[in-house]
């Protein structure tokens, strides 16, 4: 591990499942046209196209330990990329926000800075609360939280604090 591996960690995050969805419906859309259904072809070549650039954005976020801050940059096609920049000091919580319906959970990293802000780090919820967790542990780490307590046999989505040193 080099210098800039160790002062710096950056999680990325990329909605491939979205892209793939927008991708297959503009095949079928393409195929559709070509046996030559052009009108439900075309609407679902555009469908898909709309799927893939409008709910396709992705984030990063670098967090860097001399000076200590973090910026989260949202990308998309359609905007231009949005920054944010935070002292890590300001940073109170890192977790895993939970989206429930009736399909079931989705999950996304979020912080809370000590000012109350809530920060999705993705723009976008997701299955895979394991993958979620272990991005929040990893930043925890980097930043020096502490882990967070969980009860045996119970599988959450936790908040963990800044460890008062």
């Amino acid at each position: 591990m080099d210098d800039q591996e160790k002062d710096r960690l950056v999680i990325r995050s990329y909605p491939v499942v979205v892209w793939l969805c927008g991708a297959a419906m503009m095949v079928f859309g393409f195929y559709a046209i070509f046996t030559g259904e052009k009108v439900g072809g075309a609407v679902t070549v555009l469908l898909g196209l709309a799927i893939g650039f409008l709910f396709g954005a992705g984030s990063t976020l670098v967090a860097h330990r001399r000076p200590p801050r973090m910026t989260l940059t949202t990308h998309s096609l359609f905007r231009p990329a949005a920054t944010r920049a935070f002292r890590v000091g300001e940073v109170v919580s890192v977790n895993v926000e939970v989206g429930r319906s009736r399909d079931g959970d989705t999950y996304r990293l979020r912080l809370a800075t000590a000012g109350g802000l809530a920060v999705a780090v993705t723009p976008y919820f997701s299955s895979g609360l394991a993958n979620h967790e272990r991005k929040a542990a990893r930043l925890r780490a980097f930043i020096g939280m502490e882990a967070p307590y969980l009860s045996a046999g119970r599988r959450q989505a936790v908040t963990a604090g800044r460890v008062s040193r």
